[in-house]
């Protein structure tokens, strides 16, 4: 199970699972953390192209796997966890500006989206999402988008 199918944040950015309290007290144990982590939000662009709108998503470090997207009405949050690439260790930082652990991204978008047509990739590190626009009114309710996964040189 990937960290991210264990720990994930719901709209009120806390910690939830299916046992909340022991995953808030599991992921402040394995983290060291003594106060529950804030989310960041990576760099996004949308943009509108003739067959509806492109999402592109910086989040370089972050599997397909541990990526969320949800499209509930025409809002779409995308939410996910960027692990540390090196071994936890005791360290002093001179400079901190990556960021790392969960974060969560959501847009009002300009027009309703047909979300069961939405197509997702994440390669080299850029997430794309084509969101085509909806014939009709957009359906009340949450959708989940699959992201395929391509590893670079494929």
């Amino acid at each position: 199970m990937s960290f991210f199918g264990k720990y994930y944040f719901n709209t009120s950015k806390h910690l939830a699972g299916e046992a909340e309290e022991a995953s808030v007290q599991d992921w402040m144990r394995l983290h060291g953390a003594t106060a529950l982590p804030e989310t960041w939000q990576p760099p996004t662009d949308l943009y509108e192209v003739e067959g509806g709108l492109v999402l592109l998503m910086d989040v370089p470090g972050v599997e397909a796997e541990n990526l969320r997207i949800q499209v509930e009405g025409r809002r779409l949050t995308v939410r996910g966890v960027r692990g540390e690439k090196q071994a936890r260790c005791k360290r002093t930082y001179r400079i901190l500006e990556i960021h790392h652990g969960p974060f969560e991204r959501a847009i009002d978008l300009p027009c309703a989206i047909d979300a069961s047509r939405v197509r997702g990739r994440l390669s080299e590190g850029t997430l794309e999402l084509v969101l085509p626009p909806a014939a009709a009114p957009a359906p009340t309710g949450v959708c989940l988008i699959q992201v395929e996964w391509h590893v670079y040189g494929s």
